[in-house]
């Protein structure tokens, strides 16, 4: 049987891929969109905070 999964969890890609009965497992690092959006997020924390004083 030979197939392909894919899971994300954490912002990493878990590709899973069977070939003649044997299962590999591709695990991608953390995606950089997934860096940025956190960084835009705590940005925008942040101004809302100084704009409150």
């Amino acid at each position: 049987m030979e197939g392909v999964t894919l899971e994300r969890r954490e912002g990493r890609e878990i590709w899973h891929v069977t070939t003649d009965g044997n299962i590999k497992t591709i695990i991608t690092p953390s995606s950089s969109i997934a860096v940025m959006d956190e960084t835009v997020i705590r940005y925008d924390k942040a101004l809302k905070r100084l704009a409150r004083r």
